[in-house]
C-alpha cells in the first residue's frame, strides 16, 4: 500500500482537492493524557505439587507463559492410563487446535513428569 501511495502522489490532485490533505498528515503532538492504557491481566502460573498434571502444567508454564495462558491453562486432565494421557479442552476447536499445533510440547512435558505416557488425547469436554 505504502508503495502504491508513493507512485500515485503526482495525481492526486486530480482525485480531489481534500484527498492530498487528507493523506499528508502532519505531525501533531499528542497531548498529554490521564488515561490509562488496558492491560489484559496475566493468568496465575499453575500451582506446582505432586500431581503428574500439575508437574506438567508447571512445565509448560515455564517453556512460554504465554502459550500457557493462552491455551494450555484451559485444559484439564480427564484420564491416564496404560501409556495415555487424555485431555479435555472446553470446545472442539481448541481441542484441534492443540492437537494440530501444541501436542508435540504436551508430550514432551508428559515425558518429564511421567515417562509412561506415549500418547495425547485431546478431545472437547462436551463429546
Amino acid at each position: 500500500m505504502q508503495q502504491i501511495m508513493t507512485d500515485t502522489q503526482d495525481v492526486w490532485e486530480v482525485i480531489g482537492p481534500d484527498f492530498k490533505d487528507r493523506v499528508v498528515k502532519e505531525e501533531t503532538p499528542v497531548p498529554d493524557s490521564n488515561v490509562v492504557p488496558f492491560q489484559a491481566p496475566k493468568a496465575d502460573a499453575p500451582d506446582s505439587g505432586g500431581t503428574v498434571w500439575l508437574q506438567v502444567q508447571e512445565l509448560l508454564h515455564q517453556q512460554s507463559p504465554e502459550l500457557w495462558s493462552s491455551w494450555f491453562r484451559h485444559l484439564e486432565e480427564a484420564e491416564r492410563a496404560d501409556g495415555t494421557a487424555t485431555l479435555l479442552a472446553p470446545s472442539r476447536f481448541m481441542a484441534d487446535y492443540i492437537e494440530s499445533k501444541w501436542r508435540g510440547q504436551l508430550s514432551r512435558a508428559y515425558a518429564l513428569a511421567d515417562p509412561s505416557i506415549r500418547t495425547i488425547r485431546i478431545t472437547a469436554a462436551a463429546e
